[in-house]
């Protein structure tokens, strides 16, 4: 994370639902709803998107994006380019603002997400012993790259919007 960002778990013994993040940096950092985060104990995703100021520890709510794993690969995390996927996301969204209601917590139903991350996996025929969102990610690297290329961002993009067949699908808006 360019240096001067650091997200690990939040002890030696960890906690599936949180990180801490050092900002050591002069500069506030923006870390998006559902990014996905990889290493550590466990990959995770973000609850929400959080904004971190310029030397600032904090921790923040996230879930985990794969099943079964809980040791280190590395002591810290890495942000990749991926995010939860579309349909999950839409379903997490819906359970952190239920949950942020009733509990004023950033909480998703992890059991449902991994429900829906195995379903993901299964359907793009991908094995995976943890299915993590990463693997299945990283099976379709080719065609999510002929994509990327067939739609390169225009100068000044600060969004998209994905309309297939009849229906719209996703709007991502980011302010420039």
């Amino acid at each position: 994370m360019a240096g001067t960002l650091a997200v690990t778990e939040v002890s030696e013994g960890g906690s599936v639902p949180t990180l801490r993040v050092v900002n050591k940096g002069d500069r506030a950092v923006l870390l998006l709803d559902s990014e996905e985060l990889v290493g550590a104990k466990q990959n995770r995703i973000l609850n929400t998107s959080v904004l971190i100021a310029a030397g600032q520890t904090i921790l923040i709510p996230v879930s985990c994006v794969e099943q079964g794993r809980w040791g280190y690969r590395s002591r810290v995390f890495t942000s990749t380019k991926r995010s939860l996927y579309a349909s999950v996301r839409r379903k997490k969204a819906a359970q952190v603002y239920a949950s942020l209601r009733s509990t004023r917590r950033h909480e998703a139903d992890q059991s449902q997400i991994w429900a829906d991350l195995a379903a993901k996996a299964s359907e793009h025929g991908v094995q995976s012993p943890t299915y993590a969102m990463s693997d299945v990610f990283e099976s379709r690297d080719k065609d999510l790259e002929a994509y990327r290329r067939a739609f390169p961002p225009e100068p000044g993009q600060v969004g998209a919007i994905v309309y297939i067949g009849s229906q719209w699908w996703a709007l991502e808006l980011l302010p420039g």
